[in-house]
């Protein structure tokens, strides 16, 4: 590939920005399960402490 510095250096900022949002939204998306897990867990417990009731 014949591509000058400057055509490099603006691929490798575009490469890294794409790769930085991933990361954000992968963050994003392990903390929303997380956080809906957490809620699955009180549910069944609710759920099981008025079946024990």
């Amino acid at each position: 590939m014949n591509c000058s510095k400057a055509t490099n250096d603006a691929l490798s900022e575009d490469s890294r920005l794409v790769i930085q949002q991933a990361m954000f939204t992968a963050e994003e998306a392990i903390e929303r399960h997380l956080k809906n897990t957490k809620m699955i867990e009180l549910v069944r417990k609710r759920r099981d402490g008025m079946a024990s009731e």
